[in-house]
């Protein structure tokens, strides 16, 4: 599916309206609200938001993705991913993504990970980084990742991780 022709996706902004969006985790919601402009401003994960509205400086969100850089151990990645790299892999982060509840099952969200996708692999020609790495916030999540062609790699007692060579995910 393609996003709807009045939507746009840019990077966040302080004066965004936040307050009323919704996805079903309430810490994907406060994470949004309380520390996305914080973490923005730090430079230590850089979001992008789903407005509902093709004027830049208006609409509400009803979405989200966060970027980060991360790197990983080879050694710790299944054969295929890991083989004949370096000891320490350059990777980015999908810290976060999340879709307001209205939108979701509708395509959507698999719309907002191209999107993140293709702004990693972007990133990816400036500073280096190979794979595309997520810790999963539930079940269905981590189904969703799977689906989209990642890799599961470990599994605690809350999330799992999986990891996706970014050009193989365009």
């Amino acid at each position: 599916m393609t996003a709807h022709p009045h939507w746009r996706i840019r990077p966040l902004r302080e004066d965004d309206a936040v307050e009323s969006f919704s996805c079903g985790h309430d810490t994907l919601d406060l994470w949004l609200r309380k520390h996305a402009w914080a973490s923005q401003r730090r430079r230590t994960a850089a979001t992008q938001v789903l407005l509902n509205s093709p004027d830049e400086a208006a609409g509400a969100v009803i979405g989200y993705y966060s970027l980060a850089s991360t790197s990983v151990i080879s050694a710790d990645l299944p054969r295929r991913l890991g083989r004949g790299q370096p000891a320490i892999l350059p990777a980015f982060l999908l810290a976060r993504l999340a879709l307001d509840h209205s939108l979701q099952g509708q395509g959507m969200g698999g719309a907002l990970l191209s999107h993140a996708v293709r702004s990693a692999d972007q990133a990816s020609r400036i500073v280096a980084a190979r794979l595309l790495v997520v810790d999963t916030i539930d079940a269905s999540a981590a189904s969703f990742y799977e689906y989209h062609g990642f890799t599961p790699l470990t599994t605690d007692d809350r999330h799992q991780r999986f990891a996706a060579i970014i050009k193989h995910l365009l």
